[in-house]
């Protein structure tokens, strides 16, 4: 790495951590847009379930179930909202569509995988 290259990425750093507050307000718009569309596409999946719009709604509901997923691993870590206690709660609520226990996902992700990555 140069040294221009070095003051480049130093700077983009800077401003960038000024924008990585966390707001709760939009934490909890995300989750909740998240969890109304897991919820929404679950109903159409069991409404629907005898037509090929019933499987079009499951393969929707996989991907709700992969976006509520990265909610959850974002509150894991602490990244989510401000809140540690809020952080815990959207993240077990979360993880329930993917059956992730959230205490130990956190110990194996956090303190494990987290220790080999830079």
């Amino acid at each position: 790495m140069t040294a221009e290259s070095a003051i480049g990425e130093r700077n983009l750093r800077t401003h960038l951590r000024a924008k990585r507050g966390k707001s709760t307000r939009l934490a909890l718009a995300i989750f909740a847009a998240d969890l109304l569309l897991y919820v929404g596409c679950l109903y159409g999946a069991l409404r629907l379930a005898d037509s090929w719009q019933g499987w079009c709604f499951g393969l929707a509901e996989g991907a709700c179930t992969a976006m509520l997923f990265v909610v959850g691993h974002d509150a894991c870590h602490g990244s989510f909202t401000a809140s540690r206690r809020l952080n815990a709660w959207i993240g077990r609520v979360a993880f329930l569509p993917s059956l992730t226990p959230f205490r130990t996902w956190e110990l194996g992700h956090n303190q494990t995988h987290h220790v080999y990555t830079t």
